[in-house]
C-alpha cells in the first residue's frame, strides 16, 4: 500500500518497492515501537492496569454530566473551526473531521435527552430532521452550503443528499401518520359493512 503502483510490465513492484529505502524505516521503525510497547506492558501491566483504572473512574465521574459532554463537544467544534480559519485554512479536511465529530457526539446527546425526557416518537422524529437537514446542506449551494464543503464539514454530494432528504422525510411523515391511526382496523369497517350491503342489494 506505501510502495509504488504496479504496472502491466511490473505488476509486483508495489510489494517490492514497498520494502525498499526510506520505506523501509517506516515499518521498521513501527515495529520497534510495538516491541517496546508490548515489552513495557509485560513489565507493568499491573501496576498500569491499576492506573488506567482509576483514570476511567476520574473520567467518567467528569463526564457524568450532560453539561460537561455538551461542552466537549462544543470545544471539539472550536478547535475545528480554529484549524480551518486560521491554523490550516489550505487543508482543511482534519478541521472539518473535527467538526463533524463535535456535532454528531451533541446532536446524540439531543436525541438521548429527548428519549428520556419525551419519549422515542419524538427522538426519532428528532432523528430523521437532523439527517433531512444534512441532506439538504448537501443538496443546496448557498453562502452557508458552499462554506461548509469549503471545510469539509458537510460535503456538496447530491447523491448522498437525495437518500438523506427524500426517504428519511417519507418515513418521518409515516410515523407521523401511523402514530394517529387507530392501532385496530376499526375505522374502516363501516364503509366495508355498507359496501357489503349495497352488493347484496344490487345482486
Amino acid at each position: 500500500m506505501t510502495g509504488p503502483a504496479g504496472s502491466n510490465s511490473a505488476p509486483t513492484s508495489g510489494f517490492t518497492g514497498s520494502l525498499q529505502f526510506p520505506r523501509l524505516f517506516w515499518f521498521v521503525g513501527f515495529a520497534a515501537v510495538l516491541f517496546s510497547v508490548v515489552s513495557v506492558w509485560y513489565s507493568f501491566g499491573a501496576g498500569l492496569r491499576s492506573q488506567s483504572n482509576r483514570l476511567r473512574a476520574s473520567v467518567a465521574k467528569v463526564t457524568a454530566s450532560r453539561r460537561v459532554r455538551l461542552g466537549l463537544d462544543m470545544a471539539v467544534v472550536a478547535i475545528g473551526l480554529i484549524w480551518v480559519s486560521w491554523l490550516s485554512p489550505d487543508d482543511t479536511w482534519k478541521g472539518g473531521v473535527c467538526i463533524e465529530i463535535g456535532f454528531g457526539f451533541a446532536v446524540m446527546e439531543l436525541l438521548v435527552y429527548l428519549f428520556g425526557r419525551w419519549s422515542l416518537r419524538v427522538a426519532r422524529l428528532a432523528a430523521y430532521a437532523v439527517v433531512a437537514v444534512y441532506g439538504a446542506l448537501a443538496w443546496m449551494h448557498n453562502s452557508v452550503s458552499r462554506y461548509l464543503n469549503s471545510i469539509g464539514a458537510v460535503p456538496h454530494d447530491r447523491p448522498l443528499a437525495g437518500p438523506c432528504c427524500g426517504p428519511l422525510l417519507s418515513c418521518a411523515c409515516l410515523k407521523r401518520c401511523s402514530s394517529a391511526w387507530p392501532s385496530s382496523a376499526s375505522w374502516y369497517r363501516p364503509g366495508l359493512c355498507a359496501g357489503r350491503a349495497r352488493w347484496a342489494a344490487l345482486s
